[in-house]
């Protein structure tokens, strides 16, 4: 791999700005670095004048960016439709109204810092996707000689809120939900022991099938998950959220003993019915679950991080609760997953006393 370094114009003090071009070979290498100060205009003056005088048609970030999101995301088989979703939501809510109708070629890094700044409402981890979404376009305008210097690899600091961490159920509120799941309608308790005892994601519980329950061997396969995509009422059933969360974990026996109380109607057992949940029959179901638990921060995320952290407690192995759990790594699960509870640290001590007094001995 050949490296060249190569001038693309003078900064403020009149100092040469150097961009390294890299080839397989010295000469191309050398086209690349020639093609460079061509698109800097280092080279007009060398330029036939038919040529020089053309203008050159400089591409708006909104026709660019919807380019980019046609070719890369719209356009990826790869990608699920909640990520292409994403992405859409990104460009349509923050970066097309403040920068869509301006040129690449006029936008600074302080105007994206501008553009941080009036968004600051928002979580920190969505004004990170924004600046590695603006990176990306950019990057196009950089290779097709719109521009010379990607902004958005600037120094840009980030204003938005920092994501507040998920908690898992104290070991009382946990008796009280597993205490109260009889009285709930039968669908409400089935979905929440779901995400209770199995540690399911929403749609992995919303999408799960009769015939995925294996009774004789005590297994539940997980297969699929239904999505909400682009605001569908409609769930989409599709393949699990990653490679790992294809799965089969294990059938907990208060989980078995409810199942076994439930006459199959159809083919999914959330809703009981041949066709999954709704996004307007989740939301009602869940405020039901919610006025029932009395526990106003409930989610159901929230038992997921409240199932591992419980397995911890009792001793499992991080490996065994990143399987169950469907995490594509081990630091997920200890890192954002498992919750320090105080009967963690009432047992820490406990044990450090133990290794104390017999240590004095």
């Amino acid at each position: 791999m050949v490296r060249r370094r190569v001038p693309i114009g003078l900064d403020d003090d009149g100092k040469p700005i150097m961009k390294q071009v890299k080839g397989r070979s010295e000469y191309e290498a050398m086209v690349k670095a020639g093609k460079l100060m061509l698109f800097a205009g280092l080279l007009d003056e060398y330029l036939p004048e038919q040529i020089h005088s053309k203008p050159k048609q400089i591409p708006t970030f909104g026709e660019l960016a919807e380019r980019w999101y046609k070719v890369n995301k719209a356009g990826n088989p790869k990608l699920k439709p909640a990520t292409k979703a994403d992405y859409r939501r990104l460009l349509d809510k923050y970066l097309l109204p403040s920068l869509g109708r301006r040129p690449v070629n006029e936008i600074t890094p302080t105007d994206l810092q501008e553009l941080l700044n009036g968004i600051s409402g928002v979580a920190d981890s969505t004004q990170k996707r924004i600046v590695v979404t603006l990176r990306q376009i950019f990057e196009i305008a950089l290779q097709e000689g719109h521009i010379t210097i990607n902004p958005a690899k600037a120094k840009l600091n980030r204003t938005g809120a920092e994501t507040k961490d998920g908690r898992a159920l104290t070991g009382e509120e946990w008796k009280r939900v597993q205490g109260l799941l009889g009285g709930m309608q039968e669908q409400d308790w089935l979905f929440t022991a779901l995400l209770m005892y199995e540690g399911l994601r929403r749609g992995e519980a919303l999408g799960l099938l009769w015939e995925n329950i294996d009774f004789a061997r005590d297994v539940i396969q997980i297969t699929q998950q239904a999505a909400f995509n682009n605001g569908d009422n409609t769930p989409t059933i599709q393949a699990p959220k990653t490679k790992t969360s294809a799965r089969t974990i294990p059938l907990v026996e208060p989980m078995k003993a409810m199942l076994q109380q439930v006459k199959p109607k159809g083919r999914y057992i959330v809703g009981n019915s041949d066709s999954p949940y709704t996004k307007s029959a989740l939301t009602k179901a869940w405020r039901r679950i919610k006025k029932a638990t009395g526990i106003n921060d409930l989610h159901p995320h929230m038992f997921r991080y409240s199932h591992a952290t419980r397995l911890h407690e009792l001793g499992v192995d991080d490996k065994s609760i990143q399987h169950w759990e469907g995490h594509a790594s081990q630091e997920t699960t200890t890192k954002i997953y498992i919750k320090q509870t105080e009967n963690m640290t009432e047992q820490a001590g406990k044990i450090l006393s133990d290794f104390a007094m017999k240590a004095g001995q």
